[in-house]
């Protein structure tokens, strides 16, 4: 980076670092799936794996809970029926406790739609992000049981509502304010790098510059 920011002074440009998301360290493992199958929602084929044809919930590898909705390949639940079946995940994964301290394991959940946010993985994420406790990760692999301790790693869940989880921003060259903290969305770097190469953005292109006076020469959100 020190090779970079160099090159980049001498010839005035800018430099923008993103990460994807945040990590959290775990030791532990919660097998979200595991839960909904003995919550009723999820079903088994006879080789142990996931049958869509018997699933109303399941949880994806992005650590989202997807509802099997029929405007899904293979989906089996109505429309109509989605927010009962939410209902129903929610309560099976709040019931869910810490072996050990005997705390919630999922202690908050989050849904882009009811908040008017882009769901993380677009499309193919599903409708609810269950925040696990600090010290799990989320898995959506079948197991023996619903939790299980494990060696130290890493989880990565795109859960926004945990500050630990949330992606890196920073930005340096000419036009930056130097030493300000801001709120930044995934959907402010487009319209940002656009504005750095000075090309002109879409009207309909969602987010905004992050290098317009009002955001970065007056700090909109600090840290404590």
């Amino acid at each position: 980076m020190g090779l970079i920011m160099a090159e980049a002074a001498r010839d005035g440009a800018h430099v923008l670092l993103v990460s994807d998301r945040g990590l959290a360290g775990a030791d532990r493992v919660l097998y979200a799936n595991v839960a909904l199958e003995r919550a009723g929602l999820l079903g088994l084929s006879t080789d142990g794996g996931i049958d869509l044809g018997q699933t109303r919930a399941l949880l994806l590898p992005d650590g989202s809970v997807a509802i099997n909705t029929a405007d899904r390949k293979g989906g089996i639940v109505a429309m109509e029926d989605r927010e009962g079946i939410l209902e129903e995940v929610r309560a099976a994964l709040e019931a869910l406790k810490d072996p050990e301290s005997g705390g919630r394991i999922v202690q908050s959940f989050f849904e882009p739609s009811r908040v008017g946010l882009l769901q993380p993985g677009g499309a193919t994420s599903g409708d609810l992000f269950p925040s696990p406790a600090p010290g799990y990760a989320i898995s959506a692999t079948m197991a023996s049981e619903t939790t299980a301790k494990s060696g130290p790693k890493t989880s990565t869940a795109s859960v926004p509502t945990r500050r630990d989880m949330l992606a890196i921003c920073g930005i340096w060259g000419p036009r930056v304010s130097p030493g300000r903290r801001h709120r930044v969305r995934a959907v402010d770097i487009v319209p940002t790098v656009l504005d750095l190469l000075g090309l002109e953005t879409d009207a309909d292109l969602p987010g905004k510059t992050l290098l317009k006076p009002d955001v970065l020469i007056r700090p909109t959100f600090e840290t404590s």
